[in-house]
């Protein structure tokens, strides 16, 4: 199946889920279309700050709207586009972030947690929720609460646009199919981390179970994996085992899309995936948002929109645009943005890979 995508908000057949719509959003929207207009010029007058805020908002002005007024459309929204645009405003998700998420109606989506014991480990990037990264007054969280945190985030978008929901395989627990709903996600993850991290296992049993999807003539699906862990493999030989599984095993390669995401910030305890983001073909590894932000920004003006909502994009989407992939490499529209999605290397040094500089925390969030 070819991996241009439709609109983002074209209509598609409905189809039922068991996450509602935020009632508040339209509120929250409207009382920052508000503020804006205040900050930047707009005039108006001042409204009530009583409503809740989104925890991560936005630190420069949009330099285009979110997602298009429902009075602009030309054709009437299904429930699902409703709820997926809801979600892009909920999230402060960019324009080019939104049209883009609408390749994943070719992926089935399976995310692999790492539920071993280090995932325990405190985090200091801010709260559960998305909170400021400095706030003081936020509860303290750990790598798990964080990883809780994005799971939902991927699973309300996913599934508005797969019917069949997500699947969500641990590393030391029993696993969660066709999720849909955000209560499951909140029962798996109640208990504690504990255990190894046996990467290699896990992944082997993904790319069998999902074996029907990726690889059958029949089917016009392919696989998108994304891997949160903190840690290299415990299990057979390692990162020796795992880089094999990768390049051999993963097979036919250019309909398995893998993404990495590191849960620390120890570089020694990830340094391994660094080189495996510049020569493992469909490979992408992801930092947390705020050196993800930094880098991006570097790159693109610091006009240009990166909320969290957009990072959370950029991990499902970083193996599969390489627009996305190279947001933190070359400006958008660029010669060297252009090679690449032609399919020709990056010149050398300009790999995107870079120290984290994050501090006590697990860097998916």
């Amino acid at each position: 199946m070819s991996d241009n995508a439709p609109p983002p908000y074209s209509t598609v057949p409905s189809s039922s889920s068991s996450y509602p719509a935020d009632s508040k959003v339209a509120t929250i929207a409207a009382v920052q279309a508000q503020q804006q207009q205040q900050q930047y010029g707009g005039g108006g007058s001042s409204s009530s700050s009583s409503y809740p805020q989104p925890a991560q908002p936005s630190s420069f002005p949009s330099q285009q709207p979110s997602y298009p007024p429902k009075n602009h459309l030309p054709y009437e929204l299904t429930p699902d586009m409703e709820r997926f645009r809801d979600l892009i405003g909920l999230y402060e998700i960019s324009e080019l972030m939104a049209g883009k998420l609408r390749k994943l109606d070719a992926y089935d989506v399976v995310i692999v947690c790492d539920d071993s014991g280090s995932m325990n480990s405190p985090s200091a990037q801010g709260d559960a929720t998305g909170g400021v990264r400095t706030n003081p007054y936020g509860p303290k969280t750990t790598r798990w609460d964080e990883l809780k945190y994005v799971v939902k985030i991927i699973s309300a978008i996913a599934t508005t646009l797969d019917e069949d929901g997500i699947d969500i395989y641990f590393l030391n627990r029993p696993g969660l199919r066709n999720v849909k709903n955000a209560d499951q996600i909140d029962q798996a993850f109640t208990h504690p981390p504990s255990g190894g991290t046996p990467i290699n296992r896990i992944l082997r049993q993904v790319l069998h179970d999902k074996r029907p999807v990726y690889s059958s003539p029949e089917s016009s699906k392919k696989l998108l994996i994304l891997i949160a862990t903190d840690g290299e493999p415990t299990d057979e030989q390692g990162i020796h085992t795992l880089r094999t599984i990768l390049t051999h095993e993963r097979q036919p390669i250019d309909r398995v899309h893998v993404i990495f995401v590191a849960c620390t910030d120890d570089e020694a305890a990830v340094s391994y995936l660094n080189q495996w983001d510049r020569d493992v073909r469909n490979v992408d590894v992801v930092d947390d948002y705020w050196s993800e932000r930094r880098e991006v920004l570097r790159v693109q003006g610091p006009q240009f929109m990166f909320s969290k909502g957009d990072w959370v994009c950029k991990i499902l989407l970083g193996s599969v645009d390489p627009e996305i992939d190279h947001l933190d490499e070359w400006r958008v529209g660029t010669t060297g943005l252009a090679a690449v999605q032609q399919g020709y290397p990056p010149p050398d040094g300009q790999h995107r890979r870079h120290q984290n500089e994050s501090s006590g925390c697990c860097v998916i969030l």
